[in-house]
């Protein structure tokens, strides 16, 4: 099975990217409704910090 790389909780209004793994193992959390909206910038820019970080440490 492939890991999970985001989920939708809709009650809770959260989009929980897991890729950018917070304190505690969790995801990064974002506001559903500024997601589904098309404001994609925040998610974006800490997917961008994410891969700035590993290159980094990669060298």
């Amino acid at each position: 099975r492939s890991q999970r790389v985001r989920t939708y909780n809709f009650p809770q209004n959260r989009c929980t990217d897991h890729r950018l793994k917070g304190q505690g193992g969790e995801g990064a959390n974002f506001n559903l409704e500024r997601v589904v909206a098309g404001d994609l910038d925040p998610l974006a820019e800490a997917l961008i910090a994410l891969d700035k970080a590993r290159r980094l440490a990669a060298l």
